[in-house]
């Protein structure tokens, strides 16, 4: 089950993994996780995500 659209929004944006890991500072292997569905970010780097890719949040979660 997918929780959020994070790898879609990164690809959408043109950005890469590593890029998201640099700016949240932060390892690639946890943002490949978070785009892999395996865990999720914590709610306050969620918003950060958001923040950074210029999204708003509920763009990053998965819609049912």
């Amino acid at each position: 089950m997918k929780y959020n659209r994070i790898k879609e929004v990164l690809r959408n944006s043109g950005k890469s993994q590593k890029w998201l890991a640099d700016n949240l500072s932060t390892t690639t292997v946890t943002v490949n996780h978070w785009c892999l569905n395996k865990s999720q970010p914590p709610i306050k780097k969620l918003y950060k995500i958001a923040e950074l890719l210029d999204k708003p949040a509920s763009e990053l979660l998965n819609k049912k």
